[in-house]
């Protein structure tokens, strides 16, 4: 389940590399709520997979919505809860301590819901209709 949303994402038909697979820190799932950041390697930021991820991620009906964030001077996208949206920027802020001064003991129950989304997301991610996508190299 940790890594199932990076295996997803890396079979749809472009290469993603992340410093880190897995979802959530299993030694204390409640370290950080669950994120994905992840880059293309041998494709450009915008083509028809990040399209495609983009797409089916805002379509996603779960406990949680969800979004993938990026930035127009990077290449990473992180994907998340969007509850959590406006903390996302920061390691200062991302984390248990601050969230829990933010949402309280509700901080705990988003996380829950987040981790039971995962495998559903996963599942969603695979199941439209993947853009095939040609290699241009000969």
């Amino acid at each position: 389940m940790n890594t199932s949303i990076f295996n997803t994402i890396n079979s749809l038909g472009e290469t993603i590399s992340s410093t880190k697979s897995y979802m959530v820190v299993l030694e204390d799932k409640y370290r950080y709520p669950p994120y994905l950041r992840f880059k293309f390697v041998n494709a450009s930021k915008k083509n028809l997979i990040s399209d495609y991820i983009i797409n089916r991620v805002s379509e996603f009906s779960g406990n949680l919505k969800w979004k993938i964030y990026t930035k127009s001077d990077s290449n990473n996208f992180i994907l998340a809860p969007a509850i959590f949206e406006e903390y996302i920027g920061s390691f200062n802020t991302f984390n248990e301590k601050h969230l829990f001064s933010v949402f309280g003991e509700n901080y705990y129950n988003i996380v829950d819901d987040a981790i039971s989304d995962i495998e559903k997301l996963s599942d969603f991610l695979k199941s439209g209709d993947v853009p095939v996508v040609v290699s241009s190299k000969s």
